[in-house]
């Protein structure tokens, strides 16, 4: 609080300085910017760390969005989120992107995350011979034409991430 001569009389007053920001169908109040910045969006998550140039600059809002100021315009910056505080169920496909805002502006940068989908299974086929369990080989699945794999251990057992419900 600074206080003015106004008349003759002291009054008080307050200095503030900063900035508005709508980006993203998102507005922030924020301190200065410097020449870009960029909108952090993990949908739907909130105290997600997010890392500038492997820097911690914040942890996401109720919203599931940070905006982080001051980053160099025109070059890749490196933004990341820690996919370990997600949420148990959810994965993220990329928990790292490069990001070039212009100069005097600002990119949005959204981390999308997927529902986890996980099959966990004991193979072991019965013939004549009795019972019979295939030991350290792997079990593959073709899923949207993607292969998805995994070793099977001494017991038969599997577990596959990211197979949706379906017939394989």
């Amino acid at each position: 609080v600074q206080f003015y001569s106004v008349d003759g009389k002291a009054r008080p007053g307050l200095l503030m300085s900063g900035g508005v920001v709508a980006i993203g169908r998102s507005l922030s109040l924020t301190n200065g910017l410097g020449e870009s910045f960029a909108l952090v969006e993990v949908p739907g998550v909130k105290d997600v760390r997010v890392y500038a140039n492997n820097t911690e600059v914040g942890r996401t809002g109720r919203d599931g969005k940070l905006l982080v100021p001051r980053m160099l315009p025109n070059y890749a910056n490196r933004l990341s989120i820690s996919d370990l505080d997600l949420p148990a169920d959810r994965v993220v496909a990329e928990a790292e992107k490069l990001v070039a805002p212009p100069s005097r502006g600002g990119a949005v940068v959204t981390f999308h995350q997927d529902q986890m989908q996980s099959v966990i299974g004991r193979l072991a086929w019965v013939d004549d011979d009795g019972t019979r369990v295939p030991v350290f080989g792997v079990i593959a699945v073709v899923v949207a034409g993607a292969t998805i794999d995994s070793p099977i251990a001494l017991d038969g057992s599997f577990f596959l991430e990211q197979v949706p419900p379906g017939r394989y």
